[in-house]
């Protein structure tokens, strides 16, 4: 029997300086033939996860010139050099009546599948649609996450930090911890070592699912 699927808006973060990657935006950088965000958000659409929005703030421009012609909604953080966390209220505000949960995914980490998010948002489904869920890996927290629409107000106005470390500590109740069977839910693209491991990986693996 098919998993029916919630009905999830999708925040891609691809908002931030990438001050760890020196003077390069590490998504704008070159992978597997096109710059790193596009290959991120093209696994999420064939997720058929929901709606995606992607939420701009550095290099705005040249971002959504990497993402062009992509089923792709746009939303620009003027507070972005504030961090993360302003992104993440940015995409939050005016969602569909009918959504059920945000998925906040970043753009940073080309190691997920489409397959991936769909196991993640049917870990939602399975939690009623009700639970913060977050993906463990061998004991490591991960991502992406999703939250449910009923915590949305909290996020906006700062008492429910999304993606902070204190999130599950601070709201056991609130939170599914996903246990999973991929590490890529734990890894990303950071700094230069990060960007030429993850180039090495990928120069022999197929063109991925």
């Amino acid at each position: 029997m098919t998993t029916p699927a919630p009905n999830i808006e999708i925040i891609l973060l691809a908002a931030g300086l990438s001050s760890r990657m020196g003077n390069r935006n590490k998504l704008l950088m070159p992978f597997r033939g096109q710059p790193l965000v596009r290959y991120v958000a093209q696994q999420l659409i064939k997720s058929k996860a929901g709606p995606i929005t992607v939420i701009t703030g550095h290099d705005a421009n040249l971002i959504e010139q990497a993402l062009d012609d992509l089923s792709l909604n746009f939303k620009f953080n003027p507070n972005y050099s504030s961090g993360q966390m302003s992104s993440v209220q940015c995409g939050v505000q005016n969602l569909k009546k009918d959504t059920q949960g945000i998925m906040i995914a970043l753009a940073d980490m080309p190691d997920l599948t489409s397959r991936d998010y769909q196991g993640i948002t049917k870990g939602f489904y399975n939690k009623n649609c009700d639970k913060i869920v977050v993906p463990y890996f061998s004991g490591k927290r991960g991502n992406p996450i999703i939250i449910p629409k009923r915590l949305t107000d909290e996020i906006i106005n700062g008492s429910l930090q999304a993606g902070c470390r204190r999130l599950i500590e601070s709201r056991p109740q609130d939170v599914h911890k996903l246990d999973v069977t991929s590490a890529s839910h734990t890894t990303d693209i950071d700094t230069p070592n990060d960007y030429s491991y993850w180039l090495k990986q990928f120069v022999v693996l197929p063109a991925c699912c």
